[in-house]
């Protein structure tokens, strides 16, 4: 039997555990994360741009109805949020424009 555990596991070690497919298994695994955290952030920046939209058609459509008058206070805060937007449009471009390179595993450490 422990000669059979010797065939066994010095197969394993030859075929899988190569240094050069560990490379590819990490670098696949960790491209693989960083595009979920990428994703997640696109997601999060384009929810801020939806909601400072919304925000500010909801306060063009109060001055538009005549439900307020357009003082100082209203005026500063549609700047904030036009701020605020083009801040978040920014992010959301630069993090669309980012590519996701692979990540390059040095086969010495393997």
């Amino acid at each position: 039997m422990a000669k059979l555990d010797t065939l066994v596991t010095t197969h394993i070690t030859e075929r899988l555990f190569q240094p050069e497919r560990l490379a590819l298994i990490l670098s696949s695994l960790s491209s693989r994360r960083k595009a979920e955290a990428l994703n997640t952030r696109i997601a999060a920046l384009q929810r801020e741009v939806t909601d400072a939209d919304q925000k500010l058609k909801r306060l063009y459509q109060l001055i538009k109805d005549g439900i307020t008058e357009m003082d100082d206070v209203l005026k500063d805060r549609l700047n904030s949020l036009k701020t605020d937007r083009d801040h978040a449009k920014a992010a959301l471009e630069r993090a669309k424009s980012h590519s996701s390179q692979a990540i390059q595993i040095d086969l010495a450490l393997l």
